[in-house]
């Protein structure tokens, strides 16, 4: 869980300079795009095991255990979604300066 020990410090050393409205825009669209990126890895993620698969039947794939990287999932879904809480704090930061 360092990722999103990580995570939370980036994002509230970047809203320290923020008034509450921004703030708090800011945050749900954070956490609106850590869900929606979530489900689209997942989304690609399970694709990914049927097209792989070889012998499934009516495109079912039996799983083992372990066979899925949750932690790999996470991350990655923190990574797009700072990423996208970057673009928009540079967005709002430029806006504000008259650029």
């Amino acid at each position: 869980m360092v990722s999103f020990g990580v995570f939370c410090s980036i994002i509230s050393f970047r809203l320290l300079k923020s008034d509450a409205r921004k703030r708090l825009l800011k945050i749900i669209l954070t956490v609106i795009s850590f869900f929606l990126s979530t489900v689209i890895i997942c989304y690609i993620d399970s694709t990914k095991y049927v097209v792989k698969c070889a012998a499934c039947i009516n495109g079912v794939v039996k799983l083992n255990y372990g066979q899925i990287n949750y932690d790999a999932i996470f991350i990655e879904s923190l990574g797009l979604s700072l990423l996208f809480f970057f673009i928009v704090d540079i967005a709002t930061r430029n806006k504000r300066l008259g650029k």
